[in-house]
């Protein structure tokens, strides 16, 4: 591919279309059974009119575990993380708290007609591994993540 042709690809030609999402009422649970289900690391949060409004990853699952749940222990919600999505019989998941509790609402979101580059750009700037590709409503139609830009351009 030529660096004309190359310049031209927007984060439509790389994102992956139509991107699994939660709720923020959602637990944690559900959390890592979507994340474990779908081989991926981060998920969007829309509200009930299909709206973006955060995006929750493992690393704020993990970060969750270091901090420890309000009740129960982080040992606990460690098991959660490494069993598979299942939860320990002595823990509840209204105990873990939900989505909301845990997602992060300040979200790094593209067009999806943005250049590559400026996605690259993007990401670097804002110290993410993934972006949200949004249309005009803020209603999130695709991923893109930084292995996404990386196979863009040929080495």
């Amino acid at each position: 591919m030529t660096a004309t042709a190359e310049t031209r690809r927007v984060a439509r030609d790389i994102m992956t279309p139509d991107p699994v999402t939660l709720d923020p009422s959602d637990t944690m649970e559900e959390i890592a059974r979507v994340l474990d289900a779908n081989g991926i690391s981060g998920v969007p949060v829309i509200n009930a009119a299909g709206i973006l409004i955060g995006v929750v990853t493992k690393t704020d699952l993990i970060h969750r575990c270091l901090e420890g749940p309000s009740s129960g222990t982080v040992g606990s919600f460690f098991e959660l993380l490494t069993s598979g999505g299942g939860f320990p019989r002595s823990l509840e998941a209204a105990d873990l708290g939900t989505v909301e509790d845990l997602m992060t609402s300040e979200v790094v979101v593209a067009a999806p007609n943005d250049p590559i580059a400026a996605l690259a750009h993007r990401m670097a700037e804002n110290s993410v591994h993934r972006l949200i590709i949004v249309d005009a409503a803020r209603r999130p139609i695709g991923v893109v993540t930084a292995l996404d830009v990386l196979r863009a351009y040929p080495i």
